[in-house]
């Protein structure tokens, strides 16, 4: 009979010690869901691949915004690095048309921002926020794409959410 409650025990343990870790490694996730800074991510579809990116925002935007007074647009570029080199095993896409009426939902289609949350093992690697440009904002040369306008690594990501 002791051996059976040690054998329970140990399990017991073992569960419990699995339990914590699973938490631990969903913590991003929760703390990005739970968090209004980065927006409501429970309608993003969620993607399951995995890849390596090399992420950076599109330089006619940069040249753009370096001459835009307003600083907050400045500093939410990834800074200090050309490009964010990442691996990824999931992606969160959330095309950001919340804020539209039905009928501008259909005007538009296509051409909103597009926010994605770049995963690896549970926890977060990137950030990029894709805006539609009609012409290149330096050249005004027509493009009719989504660009990346902002690249955020892991660090800014869990300081923004945490604030």
């Amino acid at each position: 009979m002791r051996k059976i409650i040690n054998i329970l025990s140990i399990c017991t343990i073992i569960l419990m010690a699995l339990s914590l870790s699973l938490k631990a490694e969903d913590n991003d996730k929760s703390k990005i869901l739970n968090s209004s800074s980065l927006g409501d991510w429970d309608k993003a579809k969620k993607i399951k691949k995995s890849g390596k990116i090399s992420l950076q925002a599109w330089d006619p935007y940069i040249e753009y915004a370096k001459t835009v007074p307003d600083s907050s647009v400045k500093d939410a570029m990834l800074q200090n690095k050309n490009k964010l080199n990442i691996e990824y095993d999931e992606i969160w896409i959330w095309e950001r048309n919340d804020l539209f009426t039905s009928a501008e939902r259909r005007k538009f289609r296509g051409q909103f921002d597009i926010h994605k949350l770049y995963w690896k093992n549970n926890k977060v690697q990137a950030f990029t926020l894709e805006k539609y440009y009609i012409s290149n904002p330096v050249t005004k040369k027509k493009v009719g794409k989504h660009k990346i306008t902002q690249v955020w690594d892991r660090d800014s990501i869990l300081r923004e959410i945490s604030k």
